[in-house]
């Protein structure tokens, strides 16, 4: 099976880049970078919009869970959702019914990711 990563097509790009210098000519090599760069940017705002929506979902599903990473007298009745490791510390979740579900992206995980994003692709 061979599995192609999706990418934009080059008269967008060069559309994109041209907005703001319309009458600007641009080389096909950098069209081409261009493109590369841009189909880069996305696929990371998609992985790093996935995990916000993976850690939320996470939150929204499991807050006993979450609560008893931090022991206090009121979480006494969950005690049973996670155990201690034996190699010092630490704590191991206990659940594998999340593990293979798919939650969907929505945009405001997308606003979420949007600063740090921009920031490491500046």
């Amino acid at each position: 099976m061979n599995h192609q990563p999706a990418t934009f097509d080059t008269a967008l790009t060069k559309k994109l880049i041209l907005h703001h210098q319309p009458k600007e000519r641009i080389n096909a090599d950098a069209v081409a970078t261009a493109n590369e760069l841009l189909r880069l940017f996305v696929v990371e705002a998609r992985q790093r919009a996935a995990v916000e929506a993976e850690c939320e979902n996470e939150g929204a599903e499991h807050p006993a869970k979450f609560s008893s990473l931090f022991p206090s007298p009121r979480n006494k009745e969950n005690e049973g959702l996670a155990s201690t490791s034996k190699n010092g510390g630490g704590t191991i979740l206990n659940d594998e019914t999340t593990a293979n579900s798919v939650v969907p992206i929505r945009a405001d995980h997308i606003t979420k990711i949007a600063a740090g994003l921009l920031m490491d692709f500046s």
